[in-house]
C-alpha cells in the first residue's frame, strides 16, 4: 500500500510539472514553448506512460491483499474450518461453508503452505477450494454445485489465435498461490528484475554510458559530454506442461489432488525458467534464450578474462580456495555486495567448497556434523539452481555463478498461469476417451534477456567460475 501511495504521488507530482511547463496563465496552451520545454513535456508525458502499468499492478495487488486480509479475519473466527461467505446465490447456512468431512487431507501438503513446510487450516482450506475448483471445471456434479456454495468462478480464461478450446481462469486467490510457488522453487525468478508486459512485446530504456567531468582552465570552455541509451527488448514466448490423470475425482481425496496439481504445475515452470535464465543455449527448447552461463562463456570462452575465472582443474572437487577467492573480485564496485548471491549445482557447493571449508583450520567435527542450514561462501549466500552443471561430470562447465541477477538479466511477465482440461485426442500414445482419462496442462508467457554481463575485457554485474579445459 506504501508503495502504491507513493507511484501514484509520483504521477502526480510528473502530472503536476508538465501542466505547469505546458499551461498558460489563462488556462490555455503556452504558444512560446521552447525547444527545452517540449523535451521536458516529452520526457514528464513518457515517464507518466510507464508508471501507468505498474500503478494498475500495484492497485490489483492491492486489491488481493486487502481480500486477504478479509479472509484471514473470516478463518479467525472460533467457529470451525469455514470457508469465505458464499457469493449472491449461493447457501447462507455457515454448515454449508465448511470443509466436509469427507474431504480429508491423505498426506502433508506441499504447495499449500509456508516455506518452512508448515499447514494451518486456513492453507488446507485453500487446497480444498482449488481441487473443487479443478473437479468442476472437469464438469463433476458435486464439485460443481460445491463451487457456487463457495462462490469460486469457474470460467474460460481469453485465448489467442486458433485455439477456440481454451482453457480455464485460475481463481485469483488460487493464482497468487501459484506465483509464490513459482518464486519458491525457482532461483532466476526469485532474483533476477521482473518487468510486467501489458502487450507480447516490450521495450525498456537501458542507460548505457554517463556524463564525463573534464579538467577546465581559469578561463576555458566545459566540454560537452551525453548520456547515452540502448534498449533491452522482451517477447513473450509460451511455454506449457501436460499431464494425465483418472477420470475418478473423489471427494474425500480433493485436498490433495488440489496440492498435488498446484505443486507439479508451478514446479515445472519454475524449473523451466531456471533452465532458460541460467543454462539456456539459444536452442529451441528455450525459445531462443540465452541463459546467464552461456552468454558468459559466448563472450569469453574458456579463457580467463572479463567475467570469468577459470579454475585449478576441470572438475569441482578439484577447485581451490584461491579460485573461489577470485571471484567475488571480479564484479565491479558498483555492485552492491549485499544483493550477490551464488549460484550453483549443490553438487557443486558439498563437492568444491565444503570439502575445503572442512578441511580448514578450526572446524571442528561438531561443527562439520551440524552441518549448514543457509550455505554461503565467503560471507555470500548460495541458491541451489538444480539444472546448471553437475560437477561430477563436467569439464569446461559454468560451475558457478555470482553477482547480482538483478542487474544483469530481466525477465519479462506476460501471463501467470492458464490451466486447461480435456478428455478427448491422444496425449502421447494414451487415448484419453478410450482409457477413460483426463488431461491438464499448464501455460505461461514470459521472456529472459541477460543483458549485461560486461564485455571480454571487462566483468559485469555477473561473473561465472568454469572448469578448465582439461
Amino acid at each position: 500500500m506504501d508503495k502504491l501511495k507513493e507511484g501514484k504521488a509520483l504521477r502526480a507530482k510528473l502530472a503536476a510539472e508538465m501542466k505547469a511547463r505546458l499551461q498558460s496563465e489563462d488556462g490555455g496552451i503556452r504558444e512560446d514553448l521552447t525547444d527545452e520545454d517540449r523535451a521536458a513535456i516529452d520526457v514528464l508525458s513518457g515517464r507518466i506512460d510507464e508508471m501507468a502499468p505498474q500503478i494498475e499492478r500495484m492497485e490489483a495487488d492491492a486489491e488481493r491483499f486487502r481480500k486477504s486480509v478479509e479472509i484471514d479475519a473470516l478463518m479467525r473466527e472460533p467457529q470451525g474450518r469455514q470457508v469465505p461467505p458464499a457469493q449472491p446465490g449461493g447457501f447462507a447456512d455457515s454448515a454449508e461453508r465448511t470443509i466436509p468431512a469427507t474431504a480429508r487431507r491423505h498426506s502433508r501438503l506441499k504447495a499449500f503452505c509456508d516455506e518452512k513446510g508448515y499447514t494451518d487450516e486456513k492453507a488446507e482450506l485453500e487446497a480444498y477450494r482449488f481441487g473443487t475448483w479443478f473437479a468442476a471445471t472437469r464438469g463433476v456434479p458435486w464439485a460443481i454445485q460445491r463451487s457456487r456454495d463457495l462462490g469460486i468462478v469457474v470460467q474460460r480464461a481469453l485465448t489467442e489465435g486458433t485455439n477456440t478450446a481454451g482453457g480455464f481462469a485460475v481463481p485469483d486467490e488460487t493464482s497468487g498461490r501459484f506465483i509464490l510457488l513459482r518464486e519458491r522453487y525457482g532461483a532466476f525468478r526469485r532474483n533476477t528484475y521482473i518487468e510486467p508486459m501489458t502487450s507480447d512485446s516490450k521495450s525498456i530504456l537501458r542507460q548505457t554510458g554517463g556524463l564525463t567531468a573534464y579538467a577546465v582552465g581559469e578561463i576555458g570552455a566545459l566540454t560537452e559530454s551525453n548520456l547515452t541509451f540502448d534498449q533491452v527488448n522482451l517477447i513473450a514466448k509460451k511455454f506449457g506442461c501436460i499431464t494425465i490423470f483418472s477420470s475418478e475425482l473423489a471427494e474425500d481425496a480433493i485436498i490433495s489432488i488440489g496440492d498435488k496439481l498446484a505443486d507439479s504445475i508451478a514446479h515445472a515452470m519454475a524449473t523451466k525458467e531456471d533452465q532458460c535464465g541460467f543454462t539456456g543455449t539459444g536452442a529451441a527448447t528455450y525459445h531462443g534464450i540465452v541463459g546467464v552461463g552461456p552468454a558468459l562463456t559466448n563472450l569469453n570462452g574458456v579463457d580467463e578474462g572479463g567475467g570469468i575465472i577459470v579454475g585449478t582443474g576441470n572438475l569441482a572437487s578439484e577447485l581451490v580456495i584461491g579460485d573461489w577467492g577470485k571471484v567475488p573480485g571480479l564484479v565491479p564496485a558498483y555492485v552492491d555486495p549485499t544483493r550477490c548471491k551464488w549460484y550453483m549445482h549443490k553438487n557443486t557447493y558439498s563437492i568444491g567448497w565444503m570439502r575445503l571449508e572442512i578441511a580448514l583450520a578450526g572446524n571442528t567435527w561438531p561443527l562439520v556434523q551440524q552441518g549448514e542450514q543457509s550455505p554461503k561462501i565467503m560471507g555470500y549466500p548460495v541458491e541451489y539452481v538444480q539444472c546448471m552443471a553437475n560437477p561430477t561430470a563436467a569439464m569446461s562447465e559454468v560451475l558457478a555463478i555470482f553477482g547480482d541477477l538483478a542487474l544483469a538479466s530481466t525477465l519479462g511477465d506476460r501471463r501467470g498461469l492458464t490451466i486447461g482440461m480435456s478428455t478427448e485426442g491422444t496425449v502421447g500414445s494414451v487415448n484419453l476417451f478410450e482409457q477413460d482419462s483426463g488431461a491438464i496442462r499448464g501455460v505461461s508467457r514470459f521472456d529472459i534477456n541477460v543483458h549485461d554481463i560486461g564485455t571480454a575485457t571487462v566483468a559485469g554485474p555477473v561473473v561465472a567460475l568454469i572448469g578448465k579445459a582439461s
